[in-house]
């Protein structure tokens, strides 16, 4: 172990050579006079522009008791904490007038509200230090030479502000937050122990500005109806009071602009945890619940939708059904039966952007049609009910999930209410027996016998994901909304389809194996990515499988998005 001084006079001395002569400093730590520790480590292995560094902490200088409590929430509160200070920095050094390339410069993790694992921060617990990733600019004088002297003073910079850092953390603020989440990890457990699926505080703020993530502060602020507010005791002694949803079926209702679409998504957004001024901190939900909208379009491979067809023209098999261009009612019935199979306990469904035949078939529509192959949902929502899978669903014109529902709440104004009375004729459903529900799917691709060749390439670009010679549409995972999010789902899928042990598993086991190797440095990666490739989020094994089962496959050229995928092209997963 060499000192921060030691590595700054290296840096002086290879002022003017070659950028590869750093490698020689790479894998060692160096220790400033205070314990903070900096890493240098390989990262652009051809061209020496940016290198990884692992800043070092010791908990001794964070003013605060960093083991009392989950890891996550310090790794998640201290990089919170640090990264403003390092983006000031970077931006201290940069020059507009310069190339880049001339600069010295930093790349951070972005982040939001959500309390959740990334590959920017890590707590040692055995070594009692916080450690933080940072991808960092290699300052060049011409093309391939470093500027030594500038980067030696970056770094010099660099463990000032983070020493300053350090001591500027708020003990009470850190307490105070740390509470906060440990109370959401009570609420969470309460609700599994009294077979709730959502609980949302009085007082929490659900509208958001524009279409940004910040709380607006003028928004109505949540208040339970009378008839669903339940107080918690929490494990600190203190209780929370708030609407407490029990598992079954719940029916929002409203008009256009009553708040009932914001209400259905900060019950999407409570299956993360939120830090303190988010307005949706005590917004708790079921981890497993997914929303599930008609989607026009996507592919749909070997996949049983006999729950909802009973053919599927012009072929007529609905048990092992696929199409590369799915219909409305057919993309919002594989959403579902995928979900059910992913183990989602809580469907989350809006009027809005369903497929309106798939969610009903009115008395007079079942008269005049007779032989419509759909079965609508409302004919199979109490089944997965009974199942286990609860729904929350919003609607604004159908009235017919109304007698259907265990729980109704009425959108008015933002203001959830009661409603004492509703008039509604008795649900029109045919009495089916139960069905089959996809219990076996596994990877419906051969097994490549050069996995690392078949998928060298992944990209990212908006809500497509390509890897190798297939790409998946995620546009619609809304759960998903955040950068690294995406870069993790590109990770896993370039992992679980280079990894030929996954083919023979079942999808939703595979899903959880490559969600545990997520944040390892020895998964597979196609070249090094960019520095906004890089980081990465947790994101939950439901969600890799989402991504899997709209797998297509890909054709490169100017008029991809005309190009229709033949019949005997379709390679997908079952």
């Amino acid at each position: 172990m060499g000192s921060i001084n030691n590595l700054k006079k290296f840096l002086r001395s290879i002022d003017g050579q070659s950028r590869v002569n750093l490698s020689m400093c790479f894998d060692e730590k160096y220790e400033y006079y205070n314990g903070v520790g900096i890493t240098l480590l390989r990262y652009d292995c051809v061209r020496y522009e940016t290198l990884k560094m692992v800043i070092s902490v010791p908990e001794s200088l964070l003013r605060t008791d960093v083991s009392d409590g989950d890891a996550l929430f310090a790794e998640d509160y201290l990089y919170r904490h640090f990264s403003p200070r390092l983006c000031m920095l970077s931006r201290d050094y940069e020059n507009d007038r310069k190339d880049k390339r001339l600069q010295c410069g930093l790349f951070l993790c972005p982040y939001n509200s959500r309390i959740n694992k990334r590959n920017a921060s890590f707590y040692d617990t055995e070594k009692r230090e916080w450690n933080m990733t940072v991808l960092a600019r290699i300052p060049c004088i011409g093309i391939h030479s470093i500027n030594g002297k500038l980067f030696s003073r970056f770094i010099g910079d660099i463990v000032r502000a983070v020493s300053d850092a350090a001591e500027s953390v708020d003990a009470e603020d850190y307490k105070a937050g740390n509470d906060l989440y440990k109370r959401q990890k009570s609420i969470r457990r309460y609700m599994q122990s009294h077979d709730a699926v959502c609980f949302i505080a009085n007082g929490s703020i659900l509208p958001r500005m524009g279409t940004g993530d910040a709380p607006n502060m003028q928004a109505v602020r949540f208040t339970s109806p009378m008839s669903l507010t339940s107080t918690i005791e929490l494990d600190d002694g203190t209780s929370v009071t708030g609407m407490l949803l029990k598992r079954g079926i719940t029916v929002i209702v409203g008009g256009a602009y009553s708040g009932k679409s914001t209400l259905l998504d900060a019950i999407e957004e409570g299956v993360y945890d939120h830090i303190a001024g988010d307005g949706r901190e005590l917004v708790i939900t079921d981890r497993s619940a997914v929303k599930t909208n008609a989607e026009d379009g996507r592919p749909v491979s070997r996949l049983d939708l006999s729950p909802f067809f009973k053919n599927i023209p012009p072929s007529g098999d609905a048990v092992d059904f696929s199409t590369e261009h799915a219909s409305g009612s057919v993309s919002q019935a594989a959403n579902i039966v995928e979900a059910v199979y992913g183990g989602s306990k809580l469907l989350l469904i809006d009027e809005d952007s369903s497929a309106t035949n798939f969610l009903v078939r009115d008395q007079s529509i079942r008269r005049i049609i007779k032989t419509d192959p759909i079965t609508p949902f409302t004919d199979r929502i109490k089944e997965l009910s009974d199942m286990g899978t609860s729904t929350v669903f919003v609607c604004g014109a159908l009235s017919d999930y109304l007698p259907l529902a265990d729980t109704v709440i009425l959108a008015e104004r933002f203001v959830a209410k009661d409603i004492d009375d509703i008039a509604v004729d008795a649900p029109t459903h045919d009495t089916l027996p139960k069905a089959s529900w996809t219990d076996k799917r596994t990877l419906w691709l051969d097994r490549p016998e050069h996995p690392e060749v078949d998928f060298s390439s992944s990209a990212a670009d908006g809500g497509i994901i390509v890897v190798g010679g297939y790409k998946s549409d995620i546009s619609r995972l809304s759960a998903l909304t955040s950068t690294p999010q995406i870069n993790a789902l590109r990770r896993s899928l370039l992992c679980y389809l280079t990894d030929t042990e996954n083919y023979e598993l079942e999808l939703s086991d595979a899903a959880k194996n490559v969600c545990e190797r997520l944040f390892c440095d020895d998964g597979p990666q196609s070249g090094t990515p960019s520095p906004d490739e890089y980081w990465i989020e947790n994101i939950r094994p439901i969600d890799i499988c989402c991504a899997v089962n709209r797998l297509a496959a890909h054709h490169g050229g100017a008029d991809e998005k005309q190009d229709q995928i033949s019949e005997n092209e379709v390679v997908m997963p079952i």
